[in-house]
């Protein structure tokens, strides 16, 4: 017994010893207490949830205000950190109480000692303004049932927003609130769409709510549905089922759709809730498809709002069917995703993409006329199956077509002197089964390293042009693209250039004038052109290294040839000074008639300078040297004439140098 009795004393002494060295005790709960109450009118707000929120950790207590006096309490519970603290205070933002009632978020900052029962913490509650009315049909008393009203912010939803549905009666309440910050007004500019089943919605813009406790009243107008009805049946006036009707508006975006039921009937609804303030009153594309019939369409107008239009029957005829693969060259490898195209020459075109298993089916192609189908798919040549016959109500099938892969094409374009990779080269490749163009069938431009690529190319031979500036363009007349060709190098020899400065005698720039280079053997060393700018300078690059012929000519001045030698990888400077020219004009007549002669060519012997005239007979040589010249006209119709010793003076025109033609 005495062993017992010291057994439970040290216990007790373990015990006391814990609590003495700080093993946590529970303090006593703290309260939060007030009053609630309209800022506009001192009332109490009754039933309203009041949170206090623990500023460090978040977590919160709650309790309501009671049913008559707005009073609450809160009580915050000893969970083993104390109550001590800092709290907020504030109010959940409806009521029960108060119908389609919002408040603005109220909100005290409290400090509480442990276990202390703070009173007096009130909260007066501002009520948000609101948007009250009623949404009604186009007859503007008749109610709408659940329309959907969505208002926000000019300046953005978080600025305020808010959404209702409309009750039986058709009465909306929206009480726009700003988020997140749910204490802050949220008065000022509003749009609002209002959309419903069955009928067009509405968009207003700039509707006010200009201060909170007051409502701002707006009702709304919805213009209903229009409708479309009718029965589809064939030939035999058997109903068609599960056909798809199709109203295409001609003007706009919009489309309705509907499917027949077993008695063949349909009925499309006109209306789109999105189509803000919009109508169905406008010119449609009625359209009837169903498998193994001919789909057919016919304009329809709808001309007055809320129309029901019936009786929109269609007698579809029975189509014919085509199917087939799409397979690659060996006949086994299926190609999905192609595209392949029906046309019968006489308007009917229809369109199918191949399966993944590489079939494809036409179910409702027009029967009457043979078809050619042409495939297409990236990566693939195009090819044209002609003349594939098809019947009303059969099945054309093992309609299989094949597919060529195409060919790639790439390399590096580099300096042949320097073996350097020559950037933003051009590389054009023209096929040698067309006739020839100066359009390329395919074109690419190689990168900052050189190296080009290009893909798609029908297998084939074709000729290839590379060029860039400072280079001159390579050719090769025949290159095999039968299979993929990879790293085929172009080397571009560097060019030669041939630049300077046009003036006039006084030193002066001459804008616009007219710089041709070409060679003896042209055919062999090329030719390039070129027009002076406001400084009178000029640039011709991409010339191989050789001797040339320069022309230099303007209007007003006497044309100016000489010659130059251009070095490769070199720029030869050439400036060109040009002679003040006279000109030459008159007249050419029938002398018979006296009525003049246009597009004769007028001569000067000797020279190069020729011109034509114009519809009243008028010419003008420019471009002459001071001198005295002989001008003849020349004419298949008319006898050879000339005039002899016609001076030409500088900065001059010599004028009336006419000729009166005689027939032969």
């Amino acid at each position: 017994m005495k062993y017992i009795l010291h057994k439970l004393i040290l216990s007790l002494v373990a015990v006391l010893g814990l609590i003495a060295v700080g093993q946590p005790a529970f303090a006593a709960d703290a309260t939060i207490t007030g009053t609630v109450t309209h800022a506009a009118d001192g009332t109490p707000v009754t039933t309203l949830l009041i949170y206090a929120e623990d500023a460090v950790t978040g977590d919160y207590s709650y309790g309501y205000t009671d049913a008559t006096t707005g009073i609450y309490t809160i009580t915050i519970t000893d969970n083993g950190s104390g109550t001590a603290g800092e709290y907020l205070v504030y109010n959940y933002v409806i009521t029960g109480d108060e119908d389609n009632v919002t408040f603005i978020r109220s909100q005290e900052a409290v400090v509480l000692t442990e276990g202390e029962n703070k009173t007096g913490i009130n909260l007066s509650l501002t009520r948000r303004a609101r948007f009250i009315g009623t949404v009604y049909e186009s007859d503007g008393t008749t109610p709408i049932y659940n329309a959907y009203a969505y208002f926000t912010q000019d300046s953005g939803w978080t600025a305020g927003y808010g959404t209702d549905y409309s009750a039986y009666s058709g009465a909306y309440y929206v009480t726009p609130t700003p988020y997140p910050d749910t204490t802050q007004s949220a008065v000022g500019k509003y749009y609002v769409t209002v959309t419903a089943a069955g009928f067009f919605g509405t968009l207003v813009n700039d509707l006010a709510l200009t201060a909170d406790e007051t409502d701002t009243a707006q009702n709304f107008t919805l213009t209903g549905q229009s409708t479309v009805s009718g029965t589809v049946t064939d030939r035999q006036g058997d109903p068609i089922a599960g056909a798809t009707v199709t109203l295409d508006e001609l003007n706009s975006n919009y489309t309705y759709t509907a499917t027949t039921d077993s008695a063949g009937g349909y009925t499309l609804e006109v209306y789109d809730l999105y189509d803000y303030d919009g109508t169905a009153i406008g010119d449609y594309s009625l359209i009837f498809a169903a498998d193994g019939y001919v789909t057919k369409s016919r304009l329809l107008s709808i001309t007055t709002e809320e129309s029901a239009l019936t009786g929109e029957d269609a007698t579809l005829r029975q189509a014919a069917t085509m199917t087939g693969t799409i397979y690659e060259t060996n006949g086994t490898t299926v190609v999905a995703g192609a595209t392949i195209q029906a046309d019968n020459g006489l308007g009917n075109v229809y369109t199918t993409t191949s399966e993944d298993d590489g079939s494809f089916t036409f179910a409702s192609l027009q029967a009457g006329a043979k078809y050619d189908l042409t495939v297409t798919k990236t990566g693939y040549v195009k090819n044209v199956v002609y003349n594939v016959a098809v019947s009303a109500g059969e099945t054309t099938a093992d309609q299989d077509v094949l597919l060529t892969t195409t060919i790639t094409l790439s390399g590096t374009v580099l300096a042949r002197a320097d073996g350097s990779e020559i950037n933003g080269a051009t590389i054009r490749l023209f096929d040698l089964s067309k006739p020839r163009s100066s359009t390329a069938d395919y074109t690419t431009t190689a990168l900052t390293d050189g190296t080009f690529l290009l893909s798609n190319i029908d297998p084939g031979h074709y000729r290839v042009h590379v060029s860039q500036a400072g280079y001159i363009k390579l050719k090769v007349s025949d290159l095999d693209l039968t299979t993929a060709v990879s790293g085929r190098d172009f080397k571009l020899e560097a060019a030669a250039t041939i630049f300077g400065n046009v003036t006039n005698k006084n030193g002066e720039p001459v804008h616009n004038a007219y710089v041709s280079v070409s060679s003896k053997a042209a055919s062999d060393i090329g030719y390039g052109t070129a027009y002076t700018d406001m400084n009178g300078n000029y640039q011709i690059s991409s010339l191989k290294a050789g001797k040339y012929i320069v022309k230099v000519w303007t209007t007003g001045y006497v044309e100016k040839v000489v010659q130059t030698r251009a070095r490769q990888g070199k720029k030869t400077e050439l400036d060109v000074t040009l002679r003040t020219a006279g000109s030459i004009s008159g007249q050419i007549n029938d002398d018979a008639t006296g009525l003049p002669l246009s597009g004769y060519q007028v001569r000067v012997k000797g020279e190069s300078v020729t011109a034509y005239t114009d519809t009243n007979g008028y010419y003008i040589l420019d471009g002459l040297a001071s001198g005295k010249y002989t001008v003849y006209v020349i004419s298949t119709a008319y006898q050879t004439m000339q005039r002899s010793g016609v001076q030409v003076r500088t900065n001059k025109e010599t004028k009336y140098v006419n000729f009166a033609l005689d027939y032969k």
